[in-house]
């Protein structure tokens, strides 16, 4: 039987993975009608119109950016904690925190 009250060594390695990932810096950048893999990215300064903005990991940052018609599409990971933390609330649970 699995002991499901310790965290799972495997899931572990991977969040500190994630974590120690060093974003890499975009400046100044315009994007128009591209998809833009957010992940492991840090953005500053740039303008988006008309792009689909993806993120998997929900792993970057977005500091003073223009974004027009540019909706953040979560995808893998990403998309799977959304739907787990609507089913929680619809179940009752308190917020995710």
């Amino acid at each position: 039987m699995t002991d499901a009250t310790t965290p799972d060594a495997r899931a572990t390695a991977i969040e500190e993975a994630i974590s120690a990932m060093e974003l890499e810096h975009i400046v100044g950048q315009q994007f128009r009608g591209k998809t833009i893999y957010l992940d492991g990215r840090r953005f500053e300064g740039c303008d988006f119109t008309d792009c689909k903005l993806v993120t998997r990991i929900a792993r970057f940052a977005l500091v003073s950016n223009h974004l027009t018609r540019s909706p953040v599409v979560r995808e893998g990971a990403a998309a799977a904690a959304e739907g787990i933390a609507h089913a929680l609330r619809t179940q009752g649970a308190p917020p995710v925190q």
